[in-house]
């Protein structure tokens, strides 16, 4: 039985994958640059997306992509899927929750907030709250520090590949989701103790293992 429930937020909790794919399109389509298409995103985006923005094409254009990032939020007012909150208010019920992103932590915020989830989050650890970065595996053991919680009896759920390496660094276990930034086949081939092929399963799972 686990003691907490720690959550990535992008991609994981939202469509950040196709926001992104969206937003990196246009920087792409300004520049000449061939479109990367989903599949070979799915594969090949890293969780320090600046360190991927070679291969991706976009090598010195980090400050129009955060521009241009921060125009489509305002544009598309992306949120969270419809069963999070739900989601949340179960697990709350039993055990406390976490967010740990490397998401910039003012906009971490705001989103949490505009989503009316303020409450449901225990902890939420942004990019100011750790320097290191997932998959170093410190800022899940911070955030299980902080949740009262013995990190070998927490849950963590991501949507990447880095979000796997730092769960196993930190001997956290960890649920990857299919409807994220990473696919299935990347995946599968870390360590994991469930892959959740939609939003029901995971909630099953999650409720059968508190």
């Amino acid at each position: 039985m686990y003691e907490a429930v720690i959550f990535d937020w992008d991609g994981t909790l939202w469509d950040a994958s196709s926001f992104i794919q969206h937003t990196y399109s246009i920087v792409f389509l300004r520049h000449g640059i061939e479109k990367m298409n989903g599949e070979m995103f799915r594969k090949t985006f890293k969780h320090d997306w600046r360190a991927a923005l070679k291969n991706l094409g976009l090598e010195g254009y980090e400050d129009e992509l955060e521009r241009e990032w921060r125009k489509q939020m305002k544009i598309l007012k992306p949120r969270a899927y419809e069963w999070v909150k739900p989601l949340l208010e179960e697990i709350n019920a039993k055990v406390p929750s976490a967010i740990v992103s490397s998401a910039p932590k003012k906009h971490l915020s705001n989103e949490i907030r505009k989503n009316g989830l303020d409450d449901l989050f225990n902890v939420v650890l942004g990019a100011e709250d750790v320097k290191a970065i997932k998959p170093d595996p410190t800022p899940l053991l911070i955030a299980a520090k902080k949740l009262g919680a013995d990190a070998k009896k927490c849950l963590y759920v991501g949507d990447m590949v880095e979000d796997a390496r730092a769960c196993e660094k930190a001997g956290i276990d960890f649920v990857a989701v299919d409807w994220g930034i990473h696919d299935e086949t990347v995946l599968k081939a870390e360590k994991h103790v469930f892959f959740a092929g939609n939003p029901l399963k995971l909630r099953d799972f999650i409720k059968e293992s508190l």
